[in-house]
C-alpha cells in the first residue's frame, strides 16, 4: 500500500470514528485528488487540515455520491425497534440526510395559503395567527423522508429539535443514534439527533420556499384526484347495484323486503344463525364507518 492509500485509509477512519461518516473508498480518492493539486506540494500532508476539508466537503456533497449505505434493504419488512442497526456504533451513530419534509399538525391547503400570501413578509411564516402558532412553535411535529444514499426512510419529530425546521435546507445532514423505531418511523428528539448542517442546492432547485410550495401543490392535486377516484369508484358501484335490482320482478322484490323485515325484528324472534349473521352485519358496517371516517380524515390533513 503507497503512503498515499495509507494517509487516504487514516482520514477515512477518522470521519468515521469521530464523526460517523463512512465514505465511499472511490469518491474520498476522487475528492482527495482534486482537493490536493488544489492546495500546493505540502499542506495535504497535514492530516487534521485534510480531515477538516473533507468533512466540509462531505457536507456539501449529496450523501449517494459520498455515502456507503448504513440502512438494511428489508428494513420496512422486519421488526426492527432500534434504529441504527448493530454494527454502526462507531461515530455515535449514522449520518442520514434529508431529502424531504413538512409540518403533519397543519393541513396542506393552509400551509400553502400563508407561504403564497403576497403580503408575507419575507422570511416571516405564521401559518396561524389566532393561535400564535409559527414555524418555530413547539407544537409543530416535522415529517422527514430521510436517505443514506441508497434507501430512504421516514421520520417523525417525537420532541421538537433545535436548529432545524420545515425550511432547512434539502441535503442538510442528521447523525442518528439509539432511535426508537415503529412501523418502520423513525422518531427522532434531541437525544438521538444531532444536526450537522450542510446542503445540496440541487435538490431544491436554490430555493426552499419555492420547492416546498411547488411539492405542497403536486401533493394536493395527487389527493384530491385520488379522492375523487374513490367517489367515482363509489358511484359506479352503487350504479351497478341498481342494475342487479333492475332484472328482478315484483315477486322477487317482494321477498327482499320479507328479508330486510326478517333481519330487523327483535333478536328473540329468529333463530340463533340470523341473529349471528345480524351481528356480524352490524359489526361490518361499524368496521367500514370508522375506516371512512380515517379515510377523511386523512385526506383533509394529508
Amino acid at each position: 500500500m503507497s503512503s498515499h492509500e495509507v494517509h487516504s485509509a487514516k482520514i477515512m477512519e477518522w470521519l468515521e470514528d469521530r464523526a460517523g461518516i463512512r465514505l465511499k473508498p472511490e469518491y474520498f480518492s476522487k475528492w482527495f485528488d482534486t482537493w490536493s493539486s488544489s492546495q500546493g506540494d505540502t499542506i495535504h500532508h497535514n492530516s487534521e487540515v485534510v480531515y477538516k476539508a473533507a468533512y466540509e466537503a462531505f457536507l456539501r456533497q449529496s450523501i449517494e455520491k459520498s455515502s456507503r449505505p448504513v440502512i438494511p434493504s428489508n428494513y420496512a419488512d422486519n421488526s426492527t425497534k432500534l434504529f441504527p442497526p448493530l454494527g454502526f456504533e462507531r461515530g455515535g451513530g449514522v449520518i442520514l440526510q434529508i431529502m424531504d419534509c413538512h409540518d403533519i399538525t397543519r393541513p396542506l391547503h393552509s400551509m400553502l395559503t400563508v407561504m403564497t400570501d403576497k403580503s408575507r413578509k419575507p422570511g416571516v411564516i405564521n401559518f396561524d395567527e389566532n393561535t400564535g402558532y409559527t414555524e418555530n412553535s413547539s407544537k409543530r411535529v416535522l415529517r422527514w423522508v430521510l436517505s443514506d444514499g441508497t434507501h430512504q426512510i421516514p421520520a417523525l419529530e417525537k420532541k421538537r429539535i433545535a436548529g432545524i425546521d420545515m425550511f432547512t435546507p434539502f441535503g442538510c445532514k442528521l447523525l442518528i443514534s439509539k432511535c426508537d423505531v415503529s412501523l418502520g418511523i423513525l422518531f427522532l428528539k434531541p437525544s438521538n439527533t444531532k444536526v450537522l448542517g450542510g446542503c445540496v442546492p440541487r435538490l431544491y432547485k436554490g430555493n426552499m420556499m419555492k420547492e416546498l410550495i411547488n411539492r405542497f401543490q403536486q401533493r394536493l392535486i395527487i389527493y384530491n384526484s385520488k379522492a375523487v377516484n374513490n367517489q367515482n369508484i363509489h358511484h359506479e358501484q352503487i350504479s351497478e347495484e341498481v342494475d342487479e335490482y333492475s332484472d328482478l320482478d315484483e315477486a322477487d322484490l317482494n321477498r327482499i323486503n320479507e328479508m330486510e323485515a326478517e333481519l330487523s325484528k327483535p333478536s328473540t324472534s329468529y333463530s340463533s344463525e340470523a341473529s349471528l349473521n345480524r351481528t356480524f352485519y352490524l359489526l361490518m358496517t361499524t368496521v367500514m364507518n370508522f375506516l371512512n371516517f380515517v379515510k377523511n380524515i386523512l385526506l383533509v390533513h394529508p
